[in-house]
């Protein structure tokens, strides 16, 4: 089964310092000879062609804009620039919430593209790689399609989910499941982009924070546990929020 890394990057407001995140990129973009389809403005195209200079034949480089994002198609401006008010942390911007929900959309134009016939895709955040000690296995097996369940989507599970949670259950303030890398087959991506947008109008209507991505991506675990495959790291793996990379290359 051939499957295709999705992945994005835009320079906007984050937890990590640029010049640490471009040097995660580096390693991970650089060393990783995976089949890639990465999303990014046109100013950053010039790095990210250096970085995948050995793998051209792998990679493809698209420029979209912030501003063609769906997220602003399908949910008002006004909506977004209300998640920093509700956002616990108070850390993000109405950009870097628009990115967490654009990501299955990335998926869904690279599976419209027909990228490298891939039958299979993985999200994976950017700067997924910040412990390089993982660096060697992962270069030559991420992601393995073997971690990958048919008609199911694959998450990191952070927390356990506690038996009075519900989908509709304030997840703002709890880490259940990450979003940094989904795993799943193209038709499931085509039917969980579709749930994701419907959950994300019932937070709107029941005036739930939607700005992070795990708050949907828990909603949706408990609404359908039957298309959910959710991974707990090993005891001891730090940092266990980021254990899918090695799980899908293989350990």
């Amino acid at each position: 089964m051939v499957v295709c890394v999705v992945s994005a990057y835009y320079n906007v407001s984050s937890k990590l310092a640029t010049k640490e995140f471009i040097e995660i990129m580096d390693s991970f973009f650089t060393n990783c000879s995976f089949n890639l389809v990465l999303f990014t403005e046109a100013d950053c195209l010039p790095l990210f062609s250096k970085w995948r200079a050995a793998w051209k034949d792998r990679t493809i480089l698209v420029t979209w804009p912030l501003e063609q994002f769906a997220a602003l198609e399908k949910v008002s401006a006004e909506a977004w620039e209300q998640q920093r008010k509700k956002d616990p942390d108070q850390t993000a911007t109405a950009s870097l919430y628009q990115i967490y929900f654009e990501k299955k959309e990335f998926i869904l134009r690279a599976i419209q593209m027909n990228a490298f016939r891939a039958e299979a895709f993985v999200w994976c955040d950017a700067g997924i790689l910040k412990l390089p000690a993982w660096l060697p296995p992962i270069k030559e097996k991420f992601p393995d399609e073997k971690g990958i369940v048919p008609n199911s989507i694959t998450l990191l599970q952070i927390t356990d989910f506690q038996e009075a949670e519900t989908p509709w259950t304030d997840y703002s303030k709890i880490n259940r499941v990450s979003g940094a890398i989904q795993a799943a087959d193209k038709d499931m991506w085509i039917w969980w982009s579709a749930q994701y947008d419907a959950m994300v109008k019932k937070y709107i209507k029941n005036d739930l924070f939607f700005g992070k991505d795990h708050t949907i991506l828990a909603s949706l675990c408990k609404l359908f546990p039957e298309r959910i495959t959710l991974v707990k790291p090993p005891k001891g793996v730090d940092p266990p929020s980021l254990w899918l990379l090695p799980y899908l290359s293989g350990f």
